[in-house]
């Protein structure tokens, strides 16, 4: 079978790996605290959710054969070790500051990530192999209803937290909960609804490019109420999930399908830098912010974030021209 080749789709990798930068770097911080804000709550979260949608909906031919699944996630969890290995001198400083045990450690690992963002990998894992099995039992459509109950589970984890804490018996559970797995932020109240939701748009048609758009924007300005409404009247502080994601992240995945794209070359170099300049740029963050302490230059916020984008980018690429030359074939396995 041929593979299916949607340049639309390796651009927006690439224009969503650099919104996962902003989301890390505030590059409006020292401009206005309420543009950065829904700078960074904002379009920016809909990065995360597109690339579960585009696994999902890649995945979705392969998803009914152990084989190819089982490729996928293995190799998911070589991208995870060796990106592990390459973050041990940040994981070991990290261990430092926050007084790490091997116990959290563990479990950080498994459930969490060792690094930052290392959490979407691991998500990704357990969010393929729950697919896989869970196929085997119920349909596709059973299956998207618990994954949307679980991600309300989650919501009620994380930003509206505030309304579970009415409930002792909920914010036992929760407590408990968090012992054990530390975040909601996972492939089981996170990624699998959305990965599913790929799957759906793979299997069945969706609306035309004019419904997307305001279908789109309808999602955004839920975005921006339902932000709004977790800080001022819920006192949110941590905003990884919320309910307009889903819309929002549907609608723009089938827009994106719809546009038509030059059968280019680039595209390709794009898509493949896209998942390296997620995995480096907290790597080049330390680094950037290193020299910064040393040196006390770059001390606005948007000047960080360009400083971290453009070593970002520069690492991908060059990663990506070298790693086709003699010798260096070894460095397909960081993507």
């Amino acid at each position: 079978m041929l593979k299916e080749k949607l340049n639309s789709i390796d651009l927006a990798k690439f224009i969503a790996a650099i919104l996962v930068v902003t989301l890390h770097m505030f590059p409006l911080s020292s401009v206005n605290k309420t543009a950065s804000f829904v700078l960074n709550n904002g379009i920016t979260k809909l990065a995360v959710p597109f690339f579960f949608i585009s696994s999902g909906y890649f995945l979705s031919n392969k998803i009914n054969n152990w084989s190819s699944t089982k490729i996928y996630i293995l190799k998911i969890l070589k991208m995870y070790i060796i990106w592990t290995i390459i973050y041990i001198p940040l994981i070991a400083f990290s261990w430092v500051k926050y007084g790490w045990d091997i116990a959290f450690f563990i479990k950080a690992s498994v459930f969490a990530g060792t690094y930052l963002h290392f959490w979407y990998l691991t998500a990704l894992i357990f969010a393929s192999a729950f697919l896989y099995f869970g196929l085997k039992k119920i349909s596709l459509k059973n299956l998207f209803f618990i994954a949307l109950i679980l991600f309300f589970i989650g919501l009620m984890g994380q930003p509206y937290y505030t309304l579970t804490e009415k409930s002792l018996l909920l914010t036992k559970l929760f407590n408990y909960y968090f012992k054990i797995f530390l975040t909601v932020r996972n492939g089981l109240f996170f990624g699998l609804v959305f990965m599913i939701i790929g799957m759906l748009i793979k299997d069945k048609k969706f609306p035309n490019k004019r419904n997307c758009i305001i279908g789109l924007a309808i999602s955004f300005i839920m975005i921006f109420f339902e932000i709004f409404f977790l800080k001022n009247f819920l006192n949110t502080e941590a905003f990884d999930i919320y309910i307009s994601l889903l819309p929002a992240s549907y609608f723009l995945f089938a827009l994106i399908l719809q546009i038509k794209l030059p059968d280019k070359n680039y595209f390709y170099y794009l898509r493949q830098m896209s998942l390296l300049i997620f995995l480096s740029h907290p790597l080049m963050r330390f680094f950037s912010e290193l020299f910064v302490k040393i040196n006390n230059v770059f001390d606005h916020s948007m000047m960080r974030y360009l400083v971290v984008l453009f070593f970002s980018i520069a690492f991908s690429a060059g990663v990506v021209f070298i790693e086709n030359k003699k010798g260096f074939k070894w460095l397909k396995f960081l993507h």
